[in-house]
């Protein structure tokens, strides 16, 4: 299953890169915004899930072993993996302009995801990257 995953990732990065392409002339602002959500997309987000990915093609690993103790390495890397681009996601956001770049093309998310302010912006996701790394410790510490 994992695999799916990282190839409806690539599929989406894929969308974005198409969406740039058709952009370029119109505008080139949002085209380059389309390719930074692509290589977000295609570079980043598959590694939350590679190395269950792996684990599962080599029959060591699946998604319910985050389920069943004791944690096989698989998902221990795949828990580190997460937390590396939650870290990176974090960066990003905070400290390289991502806030601002969220805040100025959130509707290239779609209708639902708009944001007002890049201060918002860094809250949302934020608040994204802490529910996810505490479920990520819930996992770890095997309470769940």
């Amino acid at each position: 299953m994992p695999v799916v995953w990282v190839l409806a990732l690539w599929i989406g990065a894929g969308a974005f890169k198409l969406q740039e392409r058709r952009l370029n002339s119109k505008n080139p602002t949002k085209a380059r915004a389309s390719a930074i959500v692509a290589y977000g997309l295609g570079a980043w987000a598959p590694w939350l899930f590679v190395p269950l990915a792996v684990g599962g093609m080599l029959g060591k690993s699946s998604v319910r072993d985050f389920f069943e103790a004791p944690r096989s390495p698989w998902v221990i890397a795949d828990c580190l993996a997460i937390l590396v681009v939650y870290g990176r996601l974090f960066v990003w956001v905070w400290f390289q302009g991502g806030g601002e770049f969220l805040a100025t093309n959130s509707d290239l998310m779609g209708r639902q995801w708009r944001v007002s302010s890049p201060e918002l912006a860094k809250l949302v996701v934020t608040a994204i990257i802490a529910g996810g790394a505490a479920a990520v410790f819930i996992v770890l510490s095997g309470a769940f």
